[in-house]
């Protein structure tokens, strides 16, 4: 039996790459915001489309090291959490 570690060492636990399920707000603003994309690239002329695909792919960026500080920082709450529920002032509890 695989472990969590193991998976997550072999690569087969991968929370980023989780499918977004139909129909739920994640996907609904997904769409918005295609939808929304294609809109002003039919307004702009090419120096504006390349402006807007470079805020399009800053963003991206941005939001992707957003996500990873966030697992990050969840990660390392929990491991505290557990260190705090395992000791008790510091001293193994139990």
């Amino acid at each position: 039996m695989a472990t969590a570690l193991q998976d997550l060492f072999y690569g087969n636990t991968t929370p980023a790459d989780r499918p977004i399920p139909r129909g739920s707000k994640t996907h609904k603003l997904g769409e918005v915001l295609c939808k929304c994309e294609e809109v002003l690239e039919g307004l702009l002329d090419e120096e504006g489309k390349k402006q807007l695909k470079a805020l399009s792919d800053a963003q991206l960026e941005l939001n992707s090291l957003t996500a990873e500080d966030n697992f990050i920082m969840g990660f390392r709450l929990g491991v505290q959490i557990m260190a705090e529920c395992l000791t008790e002032g510091g001293k193994p509890n139990g």
